[in-house]
């Protein structure tokens, strides 16, 4: 069989003619257009490489076959999470500092490589910087099942250690600190009505900004506090037992701010929209920019969204105690007993009903 041309058009979108149709490849550079050509041959000739001894998959084609790959894993309502933007960077300093090697050339000394490059640009805290390792250490272990890259190779990267505090120049990252209330205060009026709401809602619930970014109508129940809301998915959502769903309690103050924007609306409907006519939720990045801007026009100090979440815990936990604080943040284990669970919602419902 002949193998087909790689084709472009004028507006720069890379294909292949297989049995007079076209395949699309996707726009990109020329470079990336050529790893994926190599890919679907493959793919079209059924023949996944089997590295031989001293011979594997270039790099640069590994780190684009396991993006692809994963395009459509990390996500969540919808849209994808951070994680594959953690690999995309990753990726993308072994790339940077060694495009031409094969896969099984990237030893535990390669690795200490770059992680002293991402230690050298400043962009990251120690903490982030371990994790990025992490990352590429789980592309090796994918490579490895799918015999792109010997098993011998995943374990001489395990061998790396992760930074320690205090014994490399990665510096430590900063902690959260609880907004001050009055900041929040002075803020409120500067922001715009939906953003503002959003604030109040995070502030008497101490949910994370995407919690309430994605909130839709469907997800809420009216009940003798306010609201009981039942997150179809969360953070920790992998965690937790297939029909085991975060609930959070919505209090009077939170579901005041919250009631203007149910009125009207579908079940399919986000409660709080930067778009009307298309349905779009508020972006954490939008959210957070409206903050910053606000709070700078009202002279308060610079704050952002989660450090509402903060604010909140603390007040909690000074009012209810530490394990009240883990109840309603929704910090609890997949595996916990249905009695903790009943005595968790009850504790809950009793917080939301006094401060929320």
């Amino acid at each position: 069989m002949k193998a087909p041309k790689l084709c472009v058009t004028k507006t720069g979108i890379w294909y292949v003619y297989v049995n007079r149709k076209r395949e699309y490849l996707g726009k990109c550079d020329k470079r990336a257009a050529e790893i994926r050509y190599k890919t679907f041959l493959r793919n079209l000739l059924d023949d996944k490489p089997t590295p031989a001894t001293g011979d594997s998959v270039p790099i640069v084609e590994l780190s684009a076959l396991f993006l692809e790959a994963h395009e459509n894993y990390y996500t969540r309502h919808g849209s994808q999470s951070k994680q594959l933007d953690r690999f995309r960077t990753a990726l993308s300093f072994v790339v940077a500092l060694y495009p031409e090697i094969n896969a099984d050339d990237f030893g535990a000394k390669k690795l200490v490589a770059v992680r002293d490059s991402m230690i050298a640009s400043g962009r990251f805290c120690r903490s982030y910087i371990n994790a990025l390792v992490i990352c590429l250490r789980h592309v090796y272990s994918w490579a490895v099942a799918q015999e792109y890259a010997r098993p011998e190779t995943l374990v001489a990267l395990r061998a790396v250690a992760p930074l320690k505090r205090g014994k490399s120049e990665a510096r430590e990252a900063s902690r959260i600190l609880p907004v001050a209330a009055e900041d929040v205060e002075k803020t409120l009026p500067f922001l715009p009505p939906t953003v503002a709401a959003i604030v109040m809602v995070q502030r008497h619930t101490g949910m994370r900004p995407s919690e309430v970014l994605t909130m839709r109508v469907r997800d809420l129940t009216l009940n003798d506090l306010g609201y009981k809301y039942t997150l179809e998915s969360d953070k920790t959502s992998y965690r937790r037992a297939i029909d085991d769903f975060r609930v959070v309690f919505i209090g009077e103050r939170a579901a005041a701010a919250i009631t203007p924007y149910v009125a009207g609306k579908e079940p399919d409907d986000y409660v709080f929209q930067a778009n009307e006519k298309t349905n779009t939720p508020y972006k954490p990045t939008s959210y957070g920019r409206a903050i910053t801007r606000a709070a700078k026009r009202a002279g308060a100090n610079h704050w952002s969204p989660y450090q509402l979440r903060h604010l909140f815990a603390t007040e909690v936990r000074k009012q209810f105690g530490l394990e009240a604080a883990q109840t309603v943040l929704g910090h609890k284990r997949a595996d916990v007993t249905q009695i903790y669970a009943e005595r968790d919602s009850a504790l809950a419902a009793k917080v939301a009903a006094l401060i929320g």
